[in-house]
């Protein structure tokens, strides 16, 4: 929703890359093994929390709370249409 002091403004579309780098510790019988549980188990979602359905062989995990953040790009939407 476009408030009313806005409307003569154009309107921007940006793109934003987030990051968190962290660890999960794992317990497998390789490297391979590994990879794949965190691949495949392991996750995190906005406004939900890092989590795993694998609770057998991930025993703990340390992620930064804040994110690293990169503008992707940026393009001005067509007022017409909406879009950019």
């Amino acid at each position: 929703m476009v408030f009313a002091i806005y409307s003569d403004m154009p309107t921007f579309k940006v793109k934003v890359r987030y990051t968190f780098d962290g660890w999960f510790e794992i317990v497998a019988d390789s490297e391979h093994r590994a990879r794949e549980i965190a691949e495949q188990d392991c996750g995190f979602v906005i406004g939900g929390d890092i989590h795993t359905s694998n609770p057998m062989h991930v025993r703990d995990w340390d992620f930064d709370v804040h994110p690293e953040k990169w503008i992707v790009s940026t393009r001005q939407e067509d007022k017409s249409t909406g879009r950019a």
